[in-house]
């Protein structure tokens, strides 16, 4: 009985072996996992790079959503050093000129009107001119209005091209991260 429960382990060992043999042959299997690093100039800012504006708020960190509207809501996330992560993250496409940048959702363009504290969604690109702070942060201005200032309202919570003079209770400089795939190696056991 011994004889025939030895034959069974060897057995049992003779296939694990194999199977550990046969996945070691297999390819390393490499996964991309996005990471979003903050920029740090503004020359970070490309043409076709995908990038995340975010306020720092009273109710914590806010990214800009991309669902276009006379107001943008802010999507919860997390900024730890230089590093942003969270769920659903919003990620603006943009478009780079000599006189600044546009953002594009995939469909529509972020852009704002001639009055008032609305976005738009213009059928071409609109430029939004940058200002980098000392403090790392960045400030967008409306092209067609020196005032308008894509910025979050703490008192309305949405993100809105609000006016410049306001004293408080607006966050106009944002920080900014830029999207990079970070490759991982996998290799079989």
């Amino acid at each position: 009985m011994q004889t025939k429960a030895k034959r069974s382990a060897s057995r049992l060992l003779a296939i694990l072996l194999v199977l550990t043999l046969c996945l070691g042959l297999l390819p390393a299997v490499a996964l991309a996992e996005d990471g979003f690093t903050q920029v740090t100039s503004a020359d970070e800012i490309t043409d076709g790079g995908n990038f995340v504006l975010v306020a720092n708020t009273t109710a914590g960190y806010k990214a800009l959503g991309t669902q276009i509207g006379s107001k943008i809501d802010g999507v919860d996330v997390s900024v730890s050093g230089s590093q942003l992560s969270g769920a659903n993250i919003p990620v603006w496409t943009v478009a780079a000129s000599d006189t600044g940048v546009s953002f594009t959702n995939g469909s529509n363009y972020l852009g704002y009107g001639s009055s008032g504290t609305n976005f738009t969604k213009p059928s071409s690109p609109y430029t939004w001119n940058i200002t980098k702070n000392e403090d790392g942060t960045f400030r967008f201005n409306a092209s067609g209005s020196s005032n308008r200032i894509i910025s979050w309202q703490n008192e309305g919570g949405r993100f809105g091209a609000y006016s410049a003079s306001n004293t408080s209770g607006y966050v106009f400089d944002l920080l900014v991260f830029k999207s990079s795939s970070v490759v991982t190696q996998t290799v079989a056991a």
